[in-house]
């Protein structure tokens, strides 16, 4: 899929050629990172172009970003494209900036009204931008899904293996405390919040290494599918009701595990002489 264009410029995103320049010459071109990464070329490179009878050597001037395609995508200028095809007989087709989805709609909705069968096809690219991402949304979210439970799942078996230790050596010192007045509910919370400083620690540092490794995470799974460098904007609330969450979980199995000390009786400190 080659994408041309008379002005480079007016690219709204700036970002789409990752690496490199946009191409501005009649020999350039900018190919997308995941072909140059499958077939071997870099900036710099030469490609031969043939389309019908015709053919032309291109310079790579940067690598694009692209989702589309799988991945196999160009952009060039209309003179680079005027050496292998006369650009006056190219099918033409009108592109409406439209500021919604509706908006966009009732243009497409009064075109196709007024001109009919005219008209080779419409496409409102609200829809497409939808469809694509509602997959990349179960993606992630999946893997966000994951991530989290593997996480919960080890605090709450690194919990139990300690609790269940804490309880077994300290089981006489419990005794002790209820005899001299604790009650259960006392000893549960007491050992309960003992563990959350250090869980509080690695919720933190958790969170800011999740935070600073997000993209490097995503990058080596979207290059698959052509995305080359990730640069999404990680909430920061989002992070910290996360981490919230997984403090709150914590403290709560803690207390649910530590639930045994009902089980331990007052320890007899008066013995017959």
């Amino acid at each position: 899929m080659v994408y041309i264009t008379p002005d480079m410029d007016k690219f709204n995103n700036k970002d789409v050629v990752y690496k490199g320049r946009f191409p501005e010459h009649d020999n350039e071109m900018a190919i997308s990172g995941k072909f140059a990464s499958d077939y071997g070329y870099g900036i710099g490179d030469e490609v031969k172009l043939d389309y019908g009878d015709k053919s032309f050597s291109y310079l790579i001037t940067g690598l694009v970003q692209s989702c589309n395609n799988d991945g196999r995508e160009i952009l060039m200028t209309e003179e680079a494209a005027g050496h292998m095809t006369d650009m006056s007989l190219t099918p033409a087709g009108i592109w409406f900036d439209c500021d919604n989805k509706e908006e966009s709609q009732a243009i497409l909705d009064a075109c196709t009204e007024k001109y009919g069968d005219k008209l080779e096809t419409t496409l409102n690219f609200y829809d497409v931008i939808d469809g694509a991402l509602t997959t990349f949304k179960s993606v992630t979210t999946l893997m966000l899904v994951l991530m989290l439970s593997i996480s919960a799942v080890v605090i709450m078996l690194i919990l139990f293996l300690f609790i269940k230790t804490l309880l077994y050596n300290k089981r006489k010192d419990y005794g002790i405390y209820k005899a001299i007045g604790y009650t259960s509910k006392d000893l549960i919370l007491q050992t309960a919040a003992s563990f959350m400083p250090a869980i509080v620690i690695s919720v933190v540092i958790f969170s800011v290494l999740s935070y600073i490794l997000a993209n490097p995470y995503m990058q080596t799974i979207m290059v698959n599918f052509g995305l080359m460098k990730c640069t999404f904007a990680i909430p920061v609330p989002g992070v910290i009701m996360i981490g919230a969450g997984l403090v709150i979980l914590a403290f709560c199995f803690a207390v649910f595990q530590a639930r045994k000390i009902k089980n331990i009786q007052a320890y007899q400190m008066l013995t017959e002489m």
